[in-house]
């Protein structure tokens, strides 16, 4: 006999078809989760760590030997890297040391052998694995990954046939991969520094596509990477006082120049710097140079002295010339410059009125 239907408590409310829905729509969503398991929490990783730290530059054929192959990686934000891995899937596969970057850094990982310099805004990385051939002139690709193993970024070069694909989490678009153009001792890069969408077409031979040949390395792909030239740097004696001149044939992005002073014979790290102050370019951002000259004055035994020129960057970070001994005549270093902005140099100096305090008075020959 059919029992009569039992009322509802009060509080209770019969089932709807739209909480049926409401119910299936969660079971569809758990079962995915548990059919894609760590795969799917994986992607969600990737998304995250795909936009803190890009690979910007990739020099994979050397023009001396493949130990001079390099990865440069840049920072869009601030990233501990500690764990990550760099590899091309293949025969590299070399562990980041406990290191983190800020934003704007670069980290430039050596497939030669080395020791590893800290130092920011560009960390320089040395794998010691190099065993000849790390990277396949005829088409590689390298990838990045972090600490959990999750696919931060990934390149491929080329069409040989060690291309890998990229690993779950990351993708590649488009044909074909870009190359050096069969210029030995040039790279790829980025065509617009640290801009990385996981396409072929963001990408291109150095020299190319707004960047500057034959490779930025530690720099921004779109900035000529030797903001200066310094045609020459002497140290000669005075009296009891030293003159110091340097003459440059580029100032892209140079700000300015201190000078520091040791004994012959200290390590470089022990020298102090001449005078309390930034001697500012004469010409800076432009491609044209300039001759300085400066007098460090009252040196109680200018014999045995050895000066460096620090050259202060517009981004900050510095580079370094010399050491010179007071007496040599003159010094020369040169680095690489398109020949097209080798300009003549202009006829000014810059000459301190006393020791420490520079006032820029320009005097003549």
């Amino acid at each position: 006999m059919l029992k009569k239907q039992e009322a509802l408590p009060k509080d209770s409310k019969p089932l709807t078809h739209t909480s049926n829905r409401r119910w299936s729509h969660l079971l569809i969503a758990v079962t995915l989760c548990l059919l894609l398991g760590t795969g799917f929490l994986r992607a969600l990783r990737t998304s995250a760590a795909s936009s803190t730290v890009v690979i910007n530059e990739v020099l994979y054929d050397r023009s001396s030997s493949n130990g001079g192959e390099f990865v440069e990686l840049y920072a869009l934000t601030d990233t501990t890297v500690t764990g990550w891995q760099l590899t091309d899937q293949d025969v590299l596969t070399y562990t980041f040391p406990a290191l983190t970057v800020a934003a704007g850094e670069y980290i430039v990982v050596h497939i030669a052998s080395g020791s590893n310099d800290l130092t920011g805004p560009v960390y320089h990385l040395y794998t010691n694995k190099y065993t000849g051939g790390v990277f396949n002139n005829p088409g590689d690709d390298t990838t990045l990954l972090d600490s959990t193993g999750t696919c931060v970024d990934y390149v491929a070069y080329e069409n040989g046939a060690a291309i890998d694909p990229p690993p779950t989490g990351c993708t590649w678009t488009g044909s074909p991969n870009p190359t050096n153009g069969n210029h030995t001792g040039t790279s790829i890069a980025l065509c617009a520094n640290g801009t990385d969408t996981d396409a072929t077409t963001d990408w291109g031979e150095s020299g190319t596509c707004g960047t500057y040949a034959p490779d930025t390395e530690g720099f921004d792909n779109n900035q000529d990477p030797t903001p200066v030239l310094l045609r020459s740097f002497r140290a000669a004696r005075q009296g009891d006082s030293v003159e110091v001149r340097w003459t440059t044939t580029s100032e892209a992005q140079t700000l300015g120049f201190r000078l520091w002073r040791g004994p012959a014979g200290v390590n470089v790290e022990a020298f102090a710097p001449v005078g309390d102050g930034l001697i500012p370019a004469h010409t800076p951002g432009s491609p044209a140079g300039s001759t300085y000259r400066f007098v460090d004055m009252g040196v109680p035994s200018p014999a045995g002295l050895q000066y460096r020129l620090e050259e202060l960057l517009l981004d900050g970070s510095s580079l370094w010339y010399g050491p010179v001994e007071a007496g040599v005549l003159s010094r020369r270093y040169g680095v690489f410059l398109p020949m097209g902005m080798r300009q003549s140099v202009a006829r000014t100096r810059l000459v301190p009125d006393k020791i420490g305090t520079v006032t820029g008075r320009d005097v003549p020959d």
